[in-house]
């Protein structure tokens, strides 16, 4: 064999092989790139949904929370026509489909607190607060505690 026909061939069949497996190597990197950033969308679009969940819920609570005032004796501020069973009722229907929603998004830890928080609000709606204690400081460390484990769900970091 003589190796001005060979050495070519041989440099061709290297060539060859050098840019398959550069192609193979750039195909992979850009499709791990790829599922790297797929899962980081997707972990993204989570946490927004947690979030709008989390509000949602809050927002719920905050108007049980109105309410509550509005019944308080001393405040006086619901008007005369109001109709205070018909309101609990719904306030309650919305606390708990409220709470649902957030089961659905929510890790172990915010489904414990979220469900203890939704309890004493329920509770605090319909009358059943340990004697001598007002709502507010019945519900703070129920409050506390969910927004906790909300911060800590969300990853946000404590201040």
């Amino acid at each position: 064999m003589d190796a001005t026909i060979l050495l070519p061939a041989v440099f061709s069949l290297v060539g060859v092989a050098l840019g398959t497996a550069g192609s193979i190597i750039v195909g992979y990197f850009s499709t791990r790139a790829a599922r790297e950033q797929a899962k980081i969308q997707r972990e993204t679009t989570l946490r927004a949904e947690r979030k709008e969940v989390i509000l949602e819920h809050l927002r719920v609570i905050q108007e049980c929370q109105h309410h509550l005032v509005l019944c308080i004796p001393d405040y006086a501020q619901a008007p005369e026509e109001w109709d205070r069973e018909r309101e609990w009722n719904r306030l309650d229907n919305q606390l708990w489909l409220s709470y649902k929603k957030l089961m659905l998004v929510a890790g172990r830890s915010l489904r414990a607190r979220g469900v203890e928080f939704t309890d004493a609000v329920d509770n605090a709606l319909k009358g059943r607060v340990p004697d001598g204690v007002t709502f507010w400081d019945y519900l703070d460390p129920f409050e506390e505690r969910f927004l906790e484990a909300a911060r800590t769900e969300l990853g946000v970091a404590p201040s």
